[in-house]
């Protein structure tokens, strides 16, 4: 009886410091690095990560031109002014530290005052992966989500 009891103490300790342990190594929503402000030179990417039954618990990091610029949990999404020009975008999922190859990523041509709508999902797998939408689509997606401002840091540190 004393036997299952001490056990029972140490498992749930075990659990706990688990759960803990976990908590502590996810990463928040928000932006990591530096902020482009908005102007009629740059571009707006909107990044809406819809709720999916797979990798719901995982951060995704959104990465642009090989640098993490955001990070987005399930169920949400934001706008990020970019500057004009072809860059790379590409996501990063479960906490990988290294930056993604270009090949990885989609490259995509923000013209001035463009709005590009890319949506992340994992389509049950454990890999995340980008698909532009359109505006519709996009109006549709960001009404089951909240939306996670450019001004939130987020607490990873930029690498």
């Amino acid at each position: 009886m004393k036997t299952q009891r001490l056990l029972c103490v140490y498992l749930q300790r075990l659990t706990l410091a688990g759960l803990i342990g976990a908590m502590l190594g996810c990463s928040t929503s928000g932006r990591i690095g530096a902020i482009c402000s908005p102007s009629p030179e740059m571009a707006q990417l909107v990044l809406i990560r819809p709720p999916y039954p797979v990798g719901n618990l995982a951060t995704y990091y959104i990465t642009l031109d090989g640098c993490e610029i955001f990070a987005l949990r399930a169920g949400e999404y934001t706008k990020v002014a970019i500057p004009a020009g072809t860059h790379v975008l590409a996501i990063k999922s479960y906490g990988e530290r290294a930056s993604p190859e270009p090949e990885e990523g989609e490259r995509i041509e923000a013209v001035n005052g463009a709005m590009l709508y890319f949506t992340i999902a994992t389509a049950y797998t454990t890999k995340a992966t980008l698909k532009r939408i359109t505006d519709d689509q996009a109006s549709l997606e960001t009404e089951r989500c909240g939306y996670v401002p450019e001004t939130r840091l987020s607490n990873r540190k930029c690498n």
